[in-house]
This record gives C-alpha cells, structure tokens and sequence, in this order.
C-alpha cells in the first residue's frame, strides 16, 4: 500500500522494515549463531528465525533502537517522510512465533515500551479475520482477535500523536487515498496531489 501512496504524492517517502535491517545488523550477527544453538538444545529441534527473534526480544528491541537514530538523521538530510512496520510493537508480543503457545504481552513490557521510540503517526491496517485468515492461514480467528486487543493495549499505553485505522479489505486505492487524506489534513503530506483528495 505504502508503494501505491508513494505514486500518488510528490514528496519522497521511504519504507523501512525494521525485521530485515535488524536481521542484518552486526549485533544481530553475532548473537544470532550463539542464542541459535542454545535454543536448539532447549527446543530439541533448530529453531526458524521468528522464534529466535521472540526468545530474544531484548536484543532484536536493542538493534532497533540502535539503528533509530541513523533512520533520523536520513529523514531530515534526506527530507523524506519514513514508513516503518510495527517491529517494536511484534517485540513486545511473546510466543507469537509458537502456535502451541498462547501469545501473550512479555513480562516487563511497559519498561521496554519506555525506551522505544513514539511514532507521530500510527497507521492500523486491520480486515474482517476471514479475510486475514485468507492472507494468513498460520493464524487462528482467535490469534488474530488476541493479536487486536494486545496491540491496542501497547498502543494506549503509549499512544502515537496521530492515529488512523484502515480497513484494509477495500481496494487499494481506496486505502492509499484514505492514508494521503488523513496525511495532507495533518500537515505531514504538503504536497498531495489532486487526484487523491476528497
């Protein structure tokens, strides 16, 4: 959706997702061999690299938030509008990688929120479950109903400056011109194009 809001505006605007920058840092390629066989021999069986990342959360939190300052810096050098995922908020989620497991918020959650960044704006890109479950068909209906209350906790625990849900089971169009509205009403799109206003 992101890329079809790229085509529509005429600013830039760049797309980060934080899993695979995170994946690559060095942190990450140091640990990650280490924390893989020790998980190995608790698991009995090599583990994928989503459960890695949720029985490692402090870290894979920690190469984020290293990595945060620099996406800063490119934004205002760069001037351009920067798109993330919700990396942080997944982190904070533990055993979402485990279907025999019941995802739940970790343990010390609200200390970890404290040192992650706050976003201005919090996009929720939500569908009736049938249709997630279309897309997703690793998820259970009562994942994806647990997945909705907790995100939403995490969000009101530190709430972004703008918030906006969309319904991700319209077109895309309809969604991109949605995310450009709401943008331009918010003074974080200057120069939408006409095309994409109501």
């Amino acid at each position: 959706m992101l890329l079809d809001v790229k085509q529509s505006l005429k600013e830039d605007i760049i797309t980060k997702r934080f899993k695979k920058i995170v994946r690559r840092s060095i942190i990450y390629n140091i640990c990650h061999p280490i924390n893989k066989n020790i998980i190995k021999m608790q698991m009995g069986k090599k583990p994928e690299k989503d459960q890695h990342d949720d029985l490692n959360a402090k870290l894979i939190i920690l190469a984020g938030i290293l990595y945060y300052p620099y996406m800063r810096i490119l934004s205002l050098l760069k001037n351009k509008i920067i798109f993330v995922d919700r990396f942080f908020q997944d982190a904070l989620l533990e055993d979402i990688s485990f279907r025999e497991k019941e995802t739940h918020l970790r343990k010390n959650w609200k200390l970890l929120l404290k040192f992650i960044p706050q976003t201005l704006w919090n996009i929720h890109l939500d569908a009736k479950s049938e249709i997630i479950l279309e897309r997703k068909d690793e998820l259970s209906s009562d994942d994806i109903k647990k997945y909705r209350e907790l995100n939403f906790e995490i969000y009101l625990e530190k709430p972004s400056l703008i918030y906006s849900y969309i319904n991700t089971s319209n077109e895309l169009s309809v969604c991109s011109k949605i995310v450009s509205y709401i943008g331009n009403k918010n003074g974080i799109f200057k120069n939408m194009d006409e095309s994409c206003q109501y």
